[in-house]
């Protein structure tokens, strides 16, 4: 029995996946946004709740994708990349165990004052909640290792929250910072949508849950 409903589950992603590629030219918030910041690789390893992304960075011939053998690795080699080029270096990983797998290379990114930006791939909304297939609860899991956190739940808030998460890991103290993506926020189609300028810094007010960006302690955001 458990078999068969993890079976439904991969159909599901599957599914949204194909929906993806329908999609891909209409929906490149989160490729646009490293772009603008100034990321040219992300390391990671492929997994299925950031294959939309992958197939995004596939069309950016701007930021080149480094495929590694295992996420801890990803996480080292983006530690490594930052400290060579003095800006923030960005590494990615699918949910639960590759989340897991990544800890530990952010972990000395963070004791060692590193600006790395991790993006994680998360379950699709549709099913979270429900102890889904390598379901974790992302927030909880990097807050003592990252200075900020958020998971974006609406396609709109994508450029915004991405380029959030770059300026904090640069601003005050460097350290790792972690964005988690939903499947199917991934696969929305977001027409009219715009990152922002290189220029413009984003200033959030009160209700969002979000300190300025040189803040010290540690932010959480559910967007």
């Amino acid at each position: 029995m458990v078999a068969f409903f993890i079976s439904l589950q991969i159909l599901h992603e599957l599914n949204q996946m194909l929906m993806w590629r329908s999609k891909i030219y209409e929906c490149q918030a989160v490729i646009e946004a490293l772009k603008i910041e100034g990321v040219r690789f992300v390391f990671g390893l492929p997994g299925t709740t950031i294959m939309p992304l992958l197939d995004a960075l596939y069309d950016e011939p701007s930021i080149r994708y480094i495929t590694v053998r295992h996420e801890q690795a990803a996480a080292h080699m983006a530690d490594g990349y930052a400290r060579g080029s003095n800006h923030v270096a960005t590494c990615m990983a699918s949910r639960g165990p590759g989340a897991a797998n990544m800890t530990v290379g952010l972990y000395n990114a963070y004791a060692e004052s590193i600006p790395v930006l991790a993006i994680i791939g998360q379950v699709a909304d549709s099913i979270y909640y429900r102890d889904s297939f390598e379901e974790l609860d992302l927030m909880s899991f990097f807050k003592p290792i990252t200075k900020w956190s958020a998971e974006v739940h609406r396609v709109e808030r994508i450029p915004e929250l991405m380029q959030r998460g770059v300026r904090t890991s640069l601003t005050g103290r460097r350290r790792p910072v972690m964005i988690s993506l939903p499947l199917d926020v991934q696969t929305k189609g977001c027409a009219g949508i715009f990152p922002l300028s290189p220029g413009h810094i984003f200033h959030l007010q009160g209700s969002h849950g979000l300190g300025t960006s040189g803040s010290y302690g540690h932010k959480a955001v559910t967007a």
